[in-house]
């Protein structure tokens, strides 16, 4: 609905082009359709959580009380364009894709995530940005349970022919074949001849040869070291140097091999690095919040972990009278069936909507 009235008066940024009703609807229906039909391979786009409560506001979806109640806020004034500054390090020419963003933004604290469609739609209304798009994953297709990539895995590739260094970016659910074959095209070489390297902390820790796990499978860090070593006729560097004395392995901690990367305690988690729930229901006030996100995955929240940060042992420190309490809980955590449990998928059990386990 346009306001020919209005034209004369307001920018084309501004121009109300429905209601604020017909706005609530409009989004509505096509974050349901969305949901709905979610894919491997859709967007999910970024927008600055201040500006999207304002927007909730204006539509009167937001309410007293902490379970939904029917009494309205006061009707908010039409918020203004969009802005999503505060989300980025700088803006690029290069696609939404590639906006580098800041690395300590939470889901629903900084940003929130919406629908393709649904960003279009804002955009014509408000038009602001910067444009800031993220790719839905589609992580186990039998329960269907997606995961949005908002912080994909930086690398930084060292060249062991010239020591020169690049940044990759990848998605943690890329396969090291994908890996493989993103650093061969990049430089140019053939797959053959060419071992990548696990380059955490500068030493070789690990060559990655299990070209079908994925990185996160194979514990590569946000911002760590890859080593691109290149064989010249048949013949690898890494045949002809000792990487480590016996005395320096045993000083390393030793990692259970495991099908999950999630750790104890700690690690990333969703809203920095991924967000996940796509599809499998609605939002907290069952209309316009379109993913429920597992906050523990790994994904969300950005984390510069370190290798012990992700498996090992760790030790407690002693804070006084404590020393019982840390050795009966160092031997709970470390018996095999708890190791097992926090070593997988135990967030799914964890009820969200406790009030008293959430305070």
């Amino acid at each position: 609905m346009t306001i020919p009235s209005a034209e004369g008066f307001l920018p084309a940024a501004s121009c109300l082009p429905c209601t604020a009703e017909e706005e609530r609807a409009t989004v509505d229906a096509l974050t349901r359709e969305a949901d709905a039909n979610v894919k491997d391979g859709d967007l999910r786009y970024l927008i600055s959580q201040s500006w999207w409560t304002n927007w909730q506001s204006y539509v009167g979806l937001l309410s007293y009380g902490e379970n939904d109640t029917d009494i309205p806020l006061q009707p908010a004034s039409r918020p203004g364009e969009i802005d999503n500054r505060k989300l980025v390090l700088e803006e690029t020419s290069s696609g939404s894709e590639d906006t580098e963003l800041q690395r300590t933004l939470r889901e629903g604290e900084d940003y929130t995530l919406v629908p393709q469609d649904v960003w279009r739609k804002l955009y014509d209304w408000y038009k602001g940005g910067p444009e800031i798009s993220r790719k839905v994953i589609c992580e186990d297709p039998a329960s269907r349970r997606y995961i949005v990539d908002v912080y994909p895995l930086h690398l930084t590739l060292i060249d062991e022919r010239d020591n020169s260094a690049r940044t990759i970016k990848l998605s943690r659910k890329a396969k090291v074949s994908e890996l493989y074959r993103l650093v061969c095209s990049l430089l140019s070489v053939e797959q053959s001849k060419v071992h990548i390297w696990d380059h955490y902390q500068k030493l070789k820790n690990k060559k990655l040869t299990n070209r079908n796990e994925t990185l996160e499978e194979a514990q590569l860090l946000m911002d760590q070291e890859i080593l691109l070593e290149v064989s010249a006729d048949d013949i690898w560097s890494s045949d002809h140097c000792t990487r480590s004395t016996s005395n320096e392995l045993a000083l390393l901690p030793q990692e259970p091999t495991t099908s999950s990367s999630f750790s104890i305690a700690g690690g990333p988690n969703f809203s920095n690095g991924y967000s996940s729930g796509i599809g499998s229901s609605l939002s907290q006030d069952n209309s316009l919040n379109p993913l429920v996100r597992d906050t523990e995955d790994g994904y969300s929240n950005f984390s510069n972990g370190t290798k012990d940060d992700i498996h090992g042992l760790t030790g407690l420190h002693n804070l006084g009278n404590t020393c019982f309490m840390n050795s009966a809980i160092q031997s709970l955590v470390h018996t095999p069936p708890l190791v097992e449990y926090f070593l997988k998928e135990y967030t799914q059990e964890i009820n969200t909507e406790n009030p008293l386990g959430l305070q």
